[in-house]
């Protein structure tokens, strides 16, 4: 098991759920009620790479990102580490600050 998860969550989005999927074609997969992004980089790789890469991918959907949140659409940045430390680059941290994501971290021992 890795050290960390890393994934944008778009919870219960109801009948925008199919814009939304194809929007971003093949990067949210349904999950319960809700839509997940994860970061498909390799688990050794650090939180802040995980971060930067979703924002890479993310970063050029920033209105329609916005568009959502206007609609009361609620999307969330969440991050589950093993352990009860986590660092993170200053890079890391555009993704939610940039496109206006709530951060939950989630710390398991």
């Amino acid at each position: 098991m890795s050290k960390w998860s890393i994934q944008v969550r778009i919870s219960r989005p109801g009948v925008r759920a199919e814009a939304i999927r194809a929007h971003f074609e093949t990067w949210f997969k349904q999950e319960g009620d809700d839509l997940v992004f994860r970061s498909p980089l390799a688990p050794e790789l650090s939180a802040s790479d995980h971060l930067k890469w979703l924002h890479s991918m993310l970063q050029f959907h920033r209105k329609f990102i916005r568009k959502l949140e206007a609609d009361g659409v609620h999307m969330t940045v969440h991050i589950s580490v093993r352990g009860r430390t986590l660092s993170l680059e200053p890079e890391a941290l555009l993704l939610a600050h940039q496109l206006h994501l709530k951060t939950e971290i989630e710390f398991r021992t």
